[in-house]
Parts: C-alpha cells; sequence; structure tokens
C-alpha cells in the first residue's frame, strides 16, 4: 500500500504535451519517447498536429530539454494552452492504446470507436478481437454523475461489453481524507466496485492504481469507503476480455467486496430508521389513513387477521367457521391487503421471484445490479414476483436518482401500477392501488439501510 510520497508521486502529472495525433487521419495518436525531440521535430512539423481535434492552433514541433521531460509544443502560438484535464484525458487513451496494442496481436486497439455501428456512443479505447469480442476502457478525468455513469455502463452491459473505468490521478477524481492520505470512494467508484476493480491511472508515468482495504477497519456503509492504493506499473498487468487485470488487483477488489457485503449485511440486520430519510411524518399519516383492517393486516406480518383464513382461490377469504360470515363484505382493498399480509402470499411471490431471476429479463438486471441486489427481498408482498418489482423500484427510482434529490412515493407507487398491472400472479389478488401505495412506503422503509445508505444520503418525501 501507498507512502504518504508515494500517493504525492502518484498524483504529479507531467505538464507537456506527449501525445500528438496524424495530420492524415490514421487512427491512433504519436507517442514522443524521452530524448527523441530533437529526432523527430521535422516529421512533427509536416505529419502531427495537436490531438484535441477543435484545436485551434494544431500545428507542433517538439521540445527537449537536459533536465526536463522531451514534448510537442505548439508551433504557431506557444502560449496556447489546454486544460489539464483534456491533456491527461488524452495521454490515458494514449497509453491503454499503445499497452493493449503489445498485449495481443490477435485483437486490435483503436481510440474513439463506436462499438455496436449504430453512433450512439464512441468508446475512449476500444479493443477488438477477431472473433468480434470487445473490451471498452473509459479514461474518465472530468466529473461524472452517479446517474450519467449508470446509463454508460448499462448501455455497455446491455450489450455484453465489458466496460473497464479508470480514473484520473489527480482532481476531482481521486480524493484522499486525513493525514494519513487515505484514498476515498466516490459515488460513482463505490458503484463501479460492486462489478469490478476501482482503478486509477496515471498516464504520464503509466501506471494503475487500485483500492487496497487490507487492516482496514470494517466499513459502516455510511461514509465513504476508504483505503490506501496499491500502485502497479501498467505493462505488468494482462489484457484479458474481461479488461485489465493483475493477481494484485484481484486481491484488492475481492477484499472491497467483502467489506461491502458485510457492511450491507449488518445494515440488514437492523433497518435504518426512517428518521433519517426525512418521510417518517407522512409514512405516520398514511397510515392513518388505513382502514383498521388494513392496519392490522400490515402489522401481522405473514399472520391472517384474526377469524379470516385465506384459501387458494382467487380472492379465496373466507370466514373462519363454516357457514359464517364476516359482519360487512370485505371490499377489494381489505381483499388485497389481506392477502398480502399471508405466508402464502409470501410464498407464492417468493417462488415466483426467484424464476423471474432466471428468466433473459431477470439475468439483464443480475447484470446491470448484480447478484448480491438483485437477489434482495425485502417485505411486505405484492402480487407480483418479488424480487421483479422490488428491482423496478430500485433501478427506477434509487439509482436513477440523482444525489440529493427528492423520490415522491406517489408517483413511485402509481409507476409501479402502471407498470405491473394486469401482471398479477394467478390465484392471488388484484393490483390495488392503494395497496401498491403502501408497498412502496414499506419497502422505502425496510430497504433504506442496505439498499439506500451505499448510495449516500436522500431524502424520501410522499406528495401531498
Amino acid at each position: 500500500m501507498h507512502t504518504a510520497e508515494e500517493l504525492e508521486r502518484f498524483q504529479q502529472g507531467e505538464t507537456r504535451h506527449l501525445f500528438a495525433a496524424y495530420r492524415d487521419g490514421r487512427p491512433g495518436l504519436y507517442y514522443l519517447e524521452q530524448g527523441s525531440a530533437h529526432s523527430v521535430r521535422e516529421y512533427a512539423k509536416a505529419n502531427l498536429r495537436c490531438a484535441i481535434a477543435s484545436c485551434a492552433a494544431p500545428e507542433l514541433t517538439t521540445v527537449g530539454r537536459a533536465t526536463r521531460r522531451d514534448g510537442f509544443r505548439h508551433l504557431n502560438d506557444p502560449r496556447l494552452k489546454h486544460g489539464l484535464e483534456s491533456d491527461f484525458h488524452i495521454a490515458a487513451k494514449g497509453v491503454i492504446e499503445r499497452w493493449a496494442a503489445g498485449q495481443d496481436t490477435t485483437m486490435s486497439a483503436r481510440l474513439e470507436q463506436d462499438p455496436d455501428g449504430t453512433r450512439q456512443r464512441r468508446a475512449d479505447v476500444l479493443v477488438t478481437w477477431r472473433d468480434e469480442s470487445k473490451v471498452a476502457f473509459e479514461p474518465q478525468y472530468s466529473g461524472i454523475s452517479l446517474l450519467g455513469w449508470q446509463r454508460r455502463h448499462d448501455w455497455y452491459v446491455d450489450r455484453g461489453i465489458p466496460d473497464v473505468w479508470l480514473f484520473g490521478h489527480g482532481g476531482r477524481q481521486l480524493r484522499t481524507s486525513g493525514a494519513g492520505g487515505l484514498v476515498k470512494l466516490s459515488q460513482v467508484q463505490l458503484a463501479v466496485a460492486r462489478t469490478a476493480p476501482v482503478l486509477w491511472i496515471n498516464p504520464d508515468q503509466e501506471l494503475i492504481a487500485t483500492i487496497d482495504v487490507k487492516g482496514s477497519k470494517p466499513w459502516n456503509g455510511r461514509e465513504p469507503l476508504r483505503g490506501r492504493l496499491l500502485i502497479i506499473p501498467v505493462d505488468e498487468c494482462v489484457l484479458t476480455r474481461r479488461g485489465l487485470e493483475h493477481p494484485a488487483i484481484s486481491r484488492c477488489h475481492a477484499e472491497v467486496l467483502a467489506m461491502i457485503n458485510e457492511a450491507e449485511r449488518r445494515a440488514a440486520s437492523h433497518f435504518a430508521s426512517p428518521d433519517d430519510f426525512g418521510w417518517t411524518e407522512a409514512a405516520v399519516s398514511s397510515r392513518r389513513d388505513r382502514t383498521v383492517s388494513q392496519q392490522q393486516a400490515w402489522d401481522t406480518g405473514t399472520r391472517v387477521q384474526k377469524g379470516i383464513r385465506v384459501g387458494r382461490s382467487l380472492r379465496g377469504i373466507v370466514a373462519a367457521d363454516e357457514g359464517s360470515q364476516p359482519d360487512r363484505p370485505l371490499t377489494s382493498r381489505e381483499l388485497a391487503f389481506l392477502w398480502a399480509s399471508t405466508a402464502q402470499a409470501r410464498a407464492v411471490a417468493g417462488e415466483a421471484g426467484q424464476k423471474w431471476m432466471g428468466s433473459p429479463q431477470g439475468r439483464a438486471v443480475i447484470a446491470k445490479l448484480g447478484p448480491n441486489i438483485a437477489s434482495k427481498v425485502f417485505p411486505p408482498v405484492l402480487p407480483l414476483p418479488t424480487n421483479q418489482w422490488q428491482m423496478f423500484v430500485f433501478d427506477r427510482f434509487v439509482l436513477r436518482c440523482p444525489p440529493g434529490a427528492k423520490i415522491n412515493l406517489d408517483s413511485a407507487a402509481a409507476e409501479v401500477q402502471r407498470h405491473f398491472a394486469g401482471q398479477e400472479l394467478p390465484d392471488t389478488c388484484d393490483l390495488d392501488a392503494a395497496l401498491v401505495a403502501d408497498a412502496v412506503s414499506e419497502w422505502f422503509q425496510h430497504a433504506a439501510g442496505v439498499l439506500v445508505r451505499r448510495l449516500g444520503p436522500r431524502a424520501f418525501t410522499r406528495g401531498e
């Protein structure tokens, strides 16, 4: 793991331009080797240009000095400056392209490529094998929101293309904490950690780093996850069809995943208080709005309201004693609430949920959210495959919610009702709107400790 001096060196970067584009538009970047500035100067003037396509003065020359790194310089306007983020981003793409091209002769590494021919997205570096297997590398120096990252990651997942994110070696993508210089993961980096190692790149020193939590205290799931950097030369890493690999990186990632899973396990054992999420009053008022029988049905969990048992037929709620009748006919809403409160409902919906996870749609959800999230089941139960509707809520209203935003529970319930209406399981009850509203509210309360805290604090509100 890094010392304070190693971290400082990793965060430093060369300010000279080390990569240039070709004037004739050929793919790839030209890398200026140290000590070659004088020998390639005329070639650079005639054949190379600034790698930033929008540069207003793209003509280049080379500069060589005895005590500093050789580099390119703009020929006609040496005072022209590009942002360091742009320079580092270009250098990172160039390093990965050169490294990948030297790893395997059966593949090609190209910059700014369209992975699927739809022109919807261009990978910073796309590696393609002869059998059309692909891996995309995405160096990231500028800021990116969790929602923005999730959309880009989902795009690759939908096409079966592993995406390797390489965060910048300084600035907003490498945040440190305390005098010891611990690195702390952002929300995006924590999301990456659930499916792949979190990686940083220093393109000028050609180094890769990952977070190492060995020996760290247990993570509480609320504060940023912290650790030290394990720094490795990029040429010691191996290109595979899963991306960039190294035994030490794999070991670090396994330990990070274990820490995350343990935090979730502890959180699941004592659900977060709804006070932490700002919707307690709304939840209380929603309980007051229920009828007595509805309230009792929810409060008894898997127990059926006294004096009523549930049969196997549709809405099969009959009086406990043969020939007796309830004091008044039960409404469809009450039937729905009573059904959802039974052990039978939980068993049917849970079994259907596990079956759904093995379907193409369920497997797509697992690929997107990870098996640990997709398999989570929280009470209560709607007359739907449990994992299906709960992961729909998680994906639509948690993952896609920007940090600090408010989630309107009534709107979330209406979306669940619209999306799943008519898909009820056989021999259950109708998808009653009141049942859905309470189920969604209860889901946020019970799931908050495991699924919401991992993405940072948010406020949850019900509509007026």
